[in-house]
């Protein structure tokens, strides 16, 4: 019996039935109480599996949070459970940035704002005091590239620098980018996103003065 397979058989307990029919009521406060170990992500999986909705828990602080993160990952596939958490290393050292923690936050936002699919984001206090850019303004500066379509590189290269990527020559890290020259006519642009963990590889047909993605 493999975890989900133990969920299934928690969900049919009659008190998360009846915390599954408090949660429907809208009741604005419910305490739960008696809970152990990870029998909390047991009840909040079930409580997402039973009624798929975007859920965001708060927990006291960042370990408890990292550790409810983890165990619903055991359970829940990882394209319905996500880790917002804190951009800094520390919270008592608000200047050091974590590059990690910068991109799990991105690729939360970046979710919320492109997709209405039902997921599960997991926060901590420390996550949710940091100001995050709204949805309108991510979507009116996204640059969509398109295969088949035409491209000045000057104009990505410009776009790229003023999203606040570095242009380099060898690309290593989230939030850098670099154009070579592979074959005849063709350039490639490696680039790093800062909300993703792999390398992103276009490929450009040059066209005179434009380039073409292939």
């Amino acid at each position: 019996m493999n975890l989900s397979d133990f969920q299934q058989l928690y969900a049919l307990h009659p008190q998360v039935n009846e915390l599954q029919r408090r949660v429907n009521s809208l009741e604005s406060i419910i305490k739960i109480s008696g809970l152990s170990g990870s029998s909390s992500a047991l009840v909040v999986a079930s409580l997402f599996k039973a009624n798929p909705q975007t859920h965001v828990f708060v927990c006291d602080d960042t370990d408890e949070a990292a550790y409810l993160y983890n165990d619903l990952k055991q359970i829940l596939s990882v394209e319905e459970v996500f880790y917002f958490p804190s951009s800094f290393k520390k919270a008592i050292k608000l200047s050091q940035l974590d590059t990690a923690n910068e991109i799990l936050r991105t690729e939360v936002l970046n979710r919320l704002a492109n997709t209405t699919i039902p997921c599960l984001i997991i926060a901590s206090p420390e996550a949710l005091m940091q100001k995050v850019v709204s949805a309108d303004s991510m979507q009116s500066n996204m640059l969509r590239m398109r295969v088949g379509e035409n491209l000045g590189i000057e104009f990505v290269v410009e776009m790229l620098k003023e999203y606040g990527f570095e242009r380099v020559d060898f690309v290593y890290e989230p939030g850098q980018f670099s154009v070579s020259c592979r074959r005849k006519r063709r350039l490639r642009l490696l680039l790093f996103l800062i909300y993703k963990e792999i390398r992103n590889r276009i490929m450009f047909l040059s066209l005179n003065s434009f380039l073409r993605i292939v």
